[in-house]
């Protein structure tokens, strides 16, 4: 689940420029597109049979805390809302993606709250949360890239538009962990195409070794392999983590895909498939 640092409503945010009503209903109008279009892409996919109807889907602030999705019942029947908050210090298409990251926690994964995610943490520890957190990253991804013609440099700009909102102070190893997974997961796919790769990497190994471990989860089968990146890479990688305001999007980019390059992902073989 991705958690954001604000705490401001967008009624603030647009009642300070003067013209709520409209950008209001406007955003409204096309995240609610954007939710449909995505819900039947997966249900096309076959990624999922559910769907939700838009009268069930609420854009509306209903906490100042750091919570983006609320799944209730309302009349027998689920409702979900999604706080526009983070719309105050990120970008419309940032919020569409924050969004959609969890419409497919709810539809496909089944974790529709908070709490649900600190069951999973509780019973199957933290890198089992980390991986559902990368999967719906991919599945995201997957759908900008081929119904929204999304290439790599797109994505990453609109990612960069809104990432100083989920940014920390200090370096947690887990959503670090995290982090790297999601960028060396995206990047696998948007450099390849049909592949279903997911990678959740452990930096324990650079402190004796100069090299990291990584899981990979494939349709297939799970293995795992060693990444040739040094301390010196991840302390690059800490940077645009802890300081993306002190980057460009040029600067944030180039270090994202230096990372990348260095631990190969991109060129890895795809699985030979038996007779």
């Amino acid at each position: 689940m991705l958690e954001s640092k604000n705490t401001k409503s967008l009624d603030d945010l647009l009642s300070k420029v003067g013209i709520e009503n409209e950008i209001d209903e406007k955003i409204k109008t096309e995240v609610l597109k954007e939710i449909q279009e995505f819900n039947s892409w997966l249900n096309f996919e076959n990624y999922c049979t559910e769907t939700f109807k838009v009268e069930d889907i609420k854009i509306a602030p209903f906490s100042k805390d750091d919570w983006i999705m609320k799944v209730s019942w309302s009349d027998g029947h689920k409702q979900v809302s999604f706080n526009p908050n983070l719309l105050r210090n990120s970008s419309k298409d940032f919020f569409k993606i924050v969004v959609l990251h969890e419409y497919f926690h709810l539809l496909v994964q089944k974790v529709p709250n908070k709490e649900d995610a600190t069951k999973i943490k509780d019973n199957f520890g933290n890198d089992f949360m980390s991986l559902i957190d990368i999967e719906a990253d991919f599945y995201v991804a997957l759908y900008l890239k081929t119904i929204k013609g999304y290439n790599k440099s797109k994505y990453w700009q609109t990612y960069y538009e809104g990432v100083r909102v989920f940014k920390d102070d200090w370096i947690r190893n887990k959503k670090f962990e995290r982090f790297l997974g999601a960028i060396l997961t995206i990047n696998r796919l948007f450099a390849n195409d049909s592949v279903f790769d997911l990678f959740l990497p452990s930096i324990t190994p650079l402190f004796t070794e100069d090299h990291i471990k990584v899981l990979v989860l494939k349709r297939e089968h799970i293995y795992f392999d060693t990444l040739p990146v040094s301390l010196e890479d991840l302390k690059q990688m800490r940077d645009i983590y802890l300081n993306p305001q002190d980057f460009n999007f040029e600067g944030y980019y180039k270090k994202i895909n230096d990372f990348t390059k260095k631990s190969k992902v991109e060129d890895l073989g795809n699985t030979v498939q038996l007779n």
